[in-house]
């Protein structure tokens, strides 16, 4: 007589599917958490929000340091060329190492300086997040031809609209729909 089996086939492809879904889910919680500290550290030094930080990382690079961009940004948020130099030289004007910017304390260091820097350009704003974020992703000149094409100057909704780059556009939106989710589960406590 035939031993009885435990579990039946469709029994036991569910169970292989969900362990698998838990792995997946737990890996990419540790992946968008193993920065948390440096992420606190660098925002609380710069008056940003650690969250809209993160949600840049998410955007940029998906939380992978090595990440290379099409313009050469580097590391996990995207840090240019440009604004890693300008930071090296407002910090003392110590030698500037490109190779450094993949290292994920000072990429998010210097990704929050250039944010930080753009928040105080709009400052003057109801909400100067969009305008922070499309700055961060496509210079400040743009932006402020961007600006220039609203009716009511710094409206959140006009300007978004406004911008004349499909990819910043998306971009900013995806970085405060980001932004929201993330202060929605710190609210509950996830």
């Amino acid at each position: 007589m035939p031993a009885k089996r435990l579990f039946s086939l469709p029994v036991m492809t569910l169970l292989m599917v969900l362990v698998i879904c838990m792995a997946m889910i737990l890996f990419e919680l540790w992946r968008e958490h193993r920065y948390d500290t440096l992420i606190e550290d660098a925002a609380s030094r710069y008056a940003v929000d650690p969250l809209l930080v993160r949600a840049i990382i998410k955007r940029e690079s998906n939380f992978r340091p090595r990440v290379l961009g099409k313009k050469g940004e580097i590391g996990l948020m995207q840090v240019t060329p440009v604004v890693g130099r300008e930071y090296t030289a407002r910090r003392g004007g110590e030698v500037f190492d490109l190779e450094k910017l993949y290292d994920p304390r000072l990429n998010i260091e210097v990704g929050s300086w250039y944010l930080s820097k753009a928040m105080r350009r709009y400052r003057t704003f109801s909400d100067p997040v969009p305008f922070a974020l499309a700055h961060y992703n496509a210079g400040a000149t743009n932006v402020d031809r961007w600006i220039a094409l609203t009716k009511q100057r710094g409206e959140r909704g006009e300007f978004i609209n406004a911008i004349g780059y499909p990819t910043t556009r998306d971009y900013v939106r995806f970085v405060l729909r980001r932004w929201w989710w993330y202060k929605l589960l710190n609210t509950i406590g996830v």
